[in-house]
């Protein structure tokens, strides 16, 4: 009978341990990166731009100041091709195209929103008190949070950092 008990006590902590791995979706980091993407059929064209942080680099986190935040050019994604599956947002674009391009992407969640903090370490603030990140379709600026906007074959994407709430990149309140 005790002989019974050493072996069911581990049986019991791997079968927890499988259940935590499926519930919680765990994952490697090397499985991350390499999750599969679509590869044909409807698509968008994505690009990251922090430019205008050039024009008001004085304002920039000293901390930032290098060219691995900040290119020479101010693009941290040139214009991409991303297949597209139906429904897809720009919120998920944007986390698929980051996550195979391993740019730093982070974002936080509340009930029916996504909103994006920071991409390749520039955060909302990073370079004065009105900077952050703003995005266009077709060039325009969606009213609507990036997760709520789907996106259809064609539509052009594009994340531009703004130093002056999108006053210096087209998108501000006049």
């Amino acid at each position: 009978m005790l002989k019974n008990k050493r072996i069911v006590l581990p049986i019991i902590i791997v079968v927890l341990i499988l259940a935590v791995f499926c519930v919680f979706n765990l994952r490697s980091a090397e499985n991350y990166y390499n999750e599969a993407s679509p590869t044909e059929g409807d698509f968008v064209t994505i690009e990251i731009n922090a430019a205008t942080i050039l024009e008001n680099f004085p304002s920039l986190d000293e901390a930032l100041r290098d060219e691995k935040y900040v290119p020479s050019d101010g693009i941290i994604l040139p214009k991409t091709i991303v297949y597209i599956e139906d429904g897809d947002s720009v919120f998920d674009v944007l986390e698929r195209v980051t996550r195979e391009n391993k740019i730093q992407m982070e974002y936080s969640e509340s009930p029916g929103s996504i909103y994006v903090e920071g991409i390749n370490y520039l955060y909302e603030f990073s370079c004065g008190e009105l900077s952050g990140w703003m995005y266009s379709v077709n060039g325009d600026f969606a009213q609507v949070g990036c997760e709520s906007y789907i996106l259809e074959n064609g539509d052009k994407i594009k994340w531009l950092y703004t130093c002056d709430l999108g006053r210096d990149i087209g998108g501000g309140i006049e």
